[in-house]
């Protein structure tokens, strides 16, 4: 008898990062890009920087209700998107024209 061996590649997904954009739009972060084999874990990526925004975390879909622990198992093609809120700013008046 002969034995036979099954030679097979994981699937491999594409993994993407995603900030919010002129209008409330995302767009792709094309240099967080990602190739990853089935069932392999990805990490958190460092945040992104957005003028006057403070990042709150990588959430699973475009509606912010899902945020992705990490590090995350990859089973089909994924993407994440980044939520940030609008920095809130104290001004404290000591007196006449001083801040």
């Amino acid at each position: 008898r002969d034995t036979l061996y099954a030679d097979y590649d994981k699937e491999v997904y594409t993994v993407n990062f995603y900030v919010p954009g002129e209008y409330g739009v995302y767009k792709k972060v094309a240099s967080l890009e990602q190739e990853v084999e089935y069932e392999e874990e990805v990490n958190e990526t460092s945040e992104i920087e957005i003028r006057y925004y403070d990042f709150k975390g990588w959430y699973t879909e475009e509606e912010l209700t899902n945020k992705a622990e990490f590090p995350y198992e990859i089973t089909s093609d994924t993407n994440f998107y980044g939520r940030y809120d609008l920095r809130k700013y104290n001004i404290l008046f000591l007196g006449e024209d001083k801040i």
